[in-house]
């Protein structure tokens, strides 16, 4: 019986020093608060619980995984890309990364195509990096210096270059890539002086160009050229 007695007693007391056991784990669990380092991985507590997702901590952004994990480098969110620095925290504005420029906007969300930065314009191709150089975008030329930012109003190599930026091909130099592509099937080339007068009204200069002398009585539409004064690309008749 005394036996009996003592095992009660016993269990009793272990419960009791488990159940103690767990109300201290719990009231620390309970007490963690702000940033905790785990095995190398950093979570922010609230009240003792992980917070996930995005959280703003000293006014800057901060995104945690599913698990409380703080994420850095790239991460897609929600459809969108955004650079977390080394320290947790969401970029924005110019970001240099693996040697690319990006920028990403007031969001933190990487942008692409045309932006409009302190009064230049940049663009970004579809993975976000800054482009720099010749590039062909809607049907057009631009040109961006090495900074990026594109040029207007200028000449680059023999292109007259716009107040918006879009590049058109010279009169002269549409006539002598006309040269260049044809050879000696070129021998007598003209530039329509009734065409002149209507350059701003088409995309294209319209030329003869042919091995025989012009006749314009006798002139077939074959000897004439079309040359795209934005793209430079030709077609005949």
């Amino acid at each position: 019986m005394k036996k009996k007695i003592i095992s009660i007693i016993l269990a009793a007391s272990t419960m009791a020093s488990i159940a103690l056991t767990t109300n201290v784990t719990i009231a620390k669990a309970a007490k963690l608060s702000g940033w905790i380092n785990n095995s190398g991985n950093w979570s922010y507590y609230s009240k003792g619980v992980k917070n996930t997702g995005w959280i703003k901590v000293a006014s800057k952004w901060y995104y945690l995984d599913n698990k409380g994990i703080m994420k850095t480098s790239w991460q897609s969110i929600n459809g969108k890309w955004y650079y977390i620095d080394g320290s947790g925290a969401m970029t924005t504005g110019w970001q240099l990364v693996n040697g690319q420029w990006y920028y990403m906007d007031n969001s933190g969300a990487m942008t692409t195509g045309w932006q409009l930065v302190n009064g230049q314009w940049y663009y970004m191709n579809n993975s976000g990096a800054m482009i720099t150089g010749w590039q062909f975008v809607n049907e057009k030329w631009y040109y961006m210096n090495n900074s990026g930012a594109m040029l207007n109003n200028g000449t680059i190599d023999g292109w007259d270059i716009s107040n918006s930026g879009a590049a058109t091909m010279p009169c002269q130099k549409a006539i002598d890539t006309l040269k260049n592509r044809l050879g000696n099937k070129a021998k007598y080339i003209e530039y329509d002086h009734m065409e002149k007068g209507r350059t701003n009204q088409y995309d294209y200069y319209r030329i003869y160009a042919s091995d025989k002398q012009r006749n314009r009585d006798n002139e077939s539409i074959v000897d004439f050229y079309s040359v795209n004064k934005y793209t430079g690309s030709i077609s005949q008749g």
